[in-house]
């Protein structure tokens, strides 16, 4: 079920018009809902004559290239941003070291039910099927969205909901969906682009990962690991294990799937996948993360695979 969390829509509608040159923040390692937020709201700023930009710790990988934009991503905020939107971050850790400031409204706009509420300007919905049916409305309510955004807007949704499988999809997602391909776009060559075109590399490592997979099947609990000497052999990067841990949740047996994955010799990122019946965003806010009822995440440091994999088991119910 959705919950309101937090409404500045009004405030938020009057920095989308007033301000001049915003800055709309991506999160780290971002996703289909990310990239594609923060690609209409580009899009639709630049149509109003603004001068935006799209900033993203993390480089864009492959598979979005295709969206209009998406070679316009730079890593920082500009010192000359008037105003600055984050979407799709749960919390202000989640966009890395940008350069986010306070000297200019801020504007938080998200589908996490963990989310706080960070800026200045809040707009989350939590357990929404994503943060593009957010974008969507603000957007409709300024003008009907174009081709472009529909496209970036339509990636972000069908990618978040698993491309509608997921128990987060909603009539109202699938409304959105519907009014966005009215716009012409081509739904097919967005799967092809996202879910068969991967790079012979990324394939090499989903093999390190599955090779490593242990079930405890008492418990239902599904784990594997990549290093960084995996991305070193294989030629990818963190951001190529994208996808990765739905092989695990697949299994029959399975409630939790995790995938912990090692950034630097001393920081691992630990992803979550639930098929309902465990609540993983209540495991991922205790170590400081953030998520949803089925998906969520953390980063932890100076604690080995094997201490991760325990402390997890001691939280699980």
């Amino acid at each position: 079920m959705t919950k309101l969390l937090f409404d500045d829509r009004p405030a938020i509608w009057d920095i989308l018009y007033s301000a001049q040159r915003p800055a709309v923040v991506a999160h780290l390692n971002p996703d289909g809902d990310t990239i594609g937020c923060a690609l209409a709201l580009f899009h639709r700023l630049k149509t109003m004559g603004r001068e935006p930009w799209v900033v993203c710790e993390s480089p864009i990988t492959r598979e979005y290239h295709f969206l209009p934009g998406a070679e316009c991503f730079r890593h920082s905020i500009p010192d000359e941003a008037d105003a600055i939107i984050a979407v799709d971050a749960s919390t202000l850790d989640r966009l890395g070291d940008v350069g986010w400031h306070e000297n200019v409204p801020t504007v938080n706009i998200d589908h996490h039910i963990t989310n706080k509420g960070f800026a200045r300007y809040n707009y989350v919905i939590g357990e929404a099927a994503a943060t593009a049916m957010l974008i969507y409305e603000l957007l409709e309510k300024m003008g009907p969205v174009d081709y472009q955004e529909s496209l970036c807007l339509y990636t972000a949704l069908f990618t978040d909901t698993g491309g509608f499988r997921y128990s987060s999809s909603s009539p109202e997602s699938h409304i959105i969906a519907a009014r966005l391909l009215e716009k012409g776009i081509d739904p097919w060559q967005i799967t092809v682009q996202i879910y068969e075109s991967m790079a012979w590399e990324k394939m090499l490592l989903l093999r390190h990962c599955l090779e490593r997979v242990e079930f405890n099947r008492s418990k239902g609990v599904a784990w594997t690991w990549v290093n960084q000497q995996d991305f070193q052999e294989t030629g990818t990067e963190p951001s190529d294990t994208d996808g990765f841990i739905n092989y695990l949740r697949a299994i029959d047996g399975v409630e939790v799937a995790v995938f912990i994955r090692q950034d630097s010799p001393t920081s691992h990122k630990v992803s979550f996948r639930s098929k309902g019946r465990i609540n993983v965003a209540s495991i991922c806010d205790g170590f400081g993360g953030g998520g949803h009822h089925n998906a969520g995440g953390f980063q932890v440091d100076n604690l080995d695979i094997t201490s991760i994999m325990e402390e997890i088991y001691r939280l699980l119910p």
